[in-house]
């Protein structure tokens, strides 16, 4: 293993690199959509039930600001970034121009900077910790699913046995979907792996490609990676791509029900050739691929 001038091996380095990189990338676009919103609606019903309780009641605005302060920190761990900051905003706005000095709502005085230093101070931090702990989680987890999928490859001589378990331990790991994808032998059609955690949006899927096999065009993604070698992010799936994958309306109805939000082709190697692809989805967990997941 190549060691640096520092003591530190090439993999470590890009480890430490890797996880920079993922901290950075969860601070500025947050921990997926559906957190996202939760944080935003908590910093605007926590923000104003403090408010609300702090003119309504006979009560300090000393004692009122821990709460701004906790409300914060839950927008952003459960948020990130941008619900904390708005509830550092909103709580700050409300702490001093509504509870300290209602009459003057434009009097800003040198101490409301150190509360609104405090308050941002919070958001930022919370947000980081929270994204690096996520992207070191997702670092254990792909590695825990390298190991596994090591573990399998040598142990079963079924190859399609294999691949089967092969996409069930990705999934929700790494995807709310998984599907593995070999071109047909002559006379049979592609050979296709799907895995999702829940049976029931699996059977869906497997309906849904029963009654519209999958078109094989060079349109497709999988062709266009199989062809490439190189993998392919769609970090968000408009709704125009399923229109155009879609054979009918009923079709494109399906499609939208599955509910994809972002995907993962990847090309699969052996002998320096790639035999297949691998393709990862998220769907209703509302988290998206990112370039730090390639």
């Amino acid at each position: 293993m190549l060691a640096t001038g520092r003591g530190q091996t090439l993999s470590e380095q890009r480890s430490l690199e890797h996880l920079a990189t993922g901290t950075l990338t969860g601070v500025v676009y947050g921990p997926g959509f559906r957190r996202t919103v939760i944080g935003l609606g908590l910093a605007v019903v926590g923000t104003g039930a403090l408010t609300a309780t702090g003119l309504a009641g006979n009560v300090a605005p000393a004692a009122v600001r821990p709460g701004f302060a906790l409300v914060i920190l839950f927008a952003s761990l459960i948020g990130g970034l941008w619900p904390g900051l708005l509830a550092a905003l909103a709580g700050f706005g409300s702490y001093v121009f509504f509870l300290v000095r209602p009459a003057a709502m434009l009097d800003f005085r040198a101490e409301d900077m150190l509360v609104l230093i405090a308050f941002v101070a919070v958001a930022v931090v919370v947000a980081a910790l929270s994204s690096a702990a996520a992207a070191a989680r997702q670092g254990r987890q792909r590695l825990a699913f390298l190991a596994e999928t090591n573990a399998l490859l040598p142990s079963s001589l079924d190859f399609r046995t294999t691949l089967g378990q092969v996409v069930r331990l990705a999934v929700p790991t790494l995807g709310d979907w998984c599907a593995i994808e070999l071109p047909g032998e002559a006379g049979r059609g592609p050979e296709v792996q799907v895995a999702h955690a829940n049976p029931g949006r699996l059977e869906q899927a497997r309906e849904l490609m029963r009654r519209y096999p999958p078109d094989y065009t060079d349109d497709n993604p999988v062709v266009q990676v199989m062809t490439s070698g190189k993998p392919l992010l769609l970090s968000t799936i408009p709704d125009e791509l399923l229109r155009r994958a879609a054979r009918d309306e009923e079709h494109l109805r399906a499609l939208q029900e599955l509910g994809f939000r972002s995907a993962l082709v990847v090309p699969l190697r052996a002998r320096g050739r790639v035999f297949g692809a691998l393709t990862l989805v998220q769907a209703e967990s509302g988290r998206r691929y990112r370039a730090t997941d390639l």
